[in-house]
């Protein structure tokens, strides 16, 4: 594992700031806190918080405990909570969304 562990940190590096740079910041509308798209889905965005959840609380990362980054994954937690339907639990891939977001939200935030 180890031999791959700066690989895995870069990757993790590049979607975070993919996702840092690609969140919408337009307070109001459905797609605040998420990340641009033709469509609002909520799935890039778990998918990069998983990436940047990652980062944040790895002490090799330049993003370690990062402020910006922190409102940056508040905001995007909000966003999923906001554009989730309550049945949402049911189907097998947003079940995945639910149980990160908890994650998420319990140790970091």
């Amino acid at each position: 594992m180890k031999r791959y562990m700066a690989h895995i940190l870069v990757s993790a590096e590049k979607v975070t700031e993919h996702f840092l740079k690609v969140q919408v910041h337009d307070e109001g509308t459905l797609a605040d806190g998420g990340m641009e798209g033709l469509v609002v889905d909520v799935k890039p965005t778990v998918f990069a918080l998983r990436a940047a959840m990652s980062v944040y609380l790895y002490p090799q990362s330049r993003f370690y405990k990062d402020e910006t980054l922190r409102t940056a994954m508040e905001q995007a937690i909000d966003f999923v909570a906001r554009n989730q339907n309550e049945d949402a639990i049911s189907i097998p891939h947003q079940t995945q969304h639910f149980a990160i977001i908890r994650w998420i939200r319990h140790i970091v935030l």
